[in-house]
């Protein structure tokens, strides 16, 4: 098992190539992370817009009615 995991690292071509797949999976794991925080970042502002508007609306109703 050892022997053949040591020939597949001695190609140097065979070595980049594998290194890039690893380095490609890595880096698409780390979009997708970043992709699924900034959803639920964006998400979680809407909410706190929402709820800023509705208490703006009502505190500003009073005022409304009085112009």
């Amino acid at each position: 098992m050892l022997d053949t995991t040591l020939n597949l690292f001695r190609d140097p071509l065979r070595s980049l190539a594998i290194a890039c797949w690893g380095l490609a999976v890595v880096l698409t794991v780390l979009l997708g992370w970043m992709a699924w925080t900034a959803v639920e970042d964006a998400r979680h502002t809407a909410q706190h817009l929402a709820a800023h508007s509705a208490q703006t609306a009502v505190a500003g109703a009073p005022y409304e009615h009085a112009h």
